[in-house]
């Protein structure tokens, strides 16, 4: 017999249709995350009834799957960036073209 807490787990020989908290278990999240998946991610459910909401796990298995987003690979060659700093160029204190003339 089945336990309320007991979470079922791929292999064990248990139930493959899971309620909303069997389900947020299996996928590690809140329950409330299932709902929000369910209403804006299309997370694949079916209802019995209008307050029971069921989820097969070969569903949720192939929905996780269409939805895994692949990241590209991250490159292993580094920018350079260099250990000191450039030096500051100093601004010039006359006009161009001007260097020779002397102010009084």
């Amino acid at each position: 017999m089945k336990r309320q807490n007991e979470t079922p787990t791929p292999g064990s020989g248990q139930s493959d249709v899971f309620n909303e908290a069997e389900a947020a278990a299996y996928l590690h999240q809140k329950p409330r995350t299932i709902r929000e998946w369910r209403a804006t991610r299309g997370l694949p459910c079916f209802k019995p009834t209008a307050k029971v909401t069921l989820y097969r796990r070969a569903d949720l298995d192939a929905w996780l799957d269409r939805s895994r987003v692949a990241f590209p690979p991250r490159s292993r060659a580094r920018s350079v960036v260099p250990a000191v700093p450039p030096p500051r160029q100093k601004c010039p204190t006359s006009a161009p073209g001007n260097e020779n003339e002397v102010t009084s």
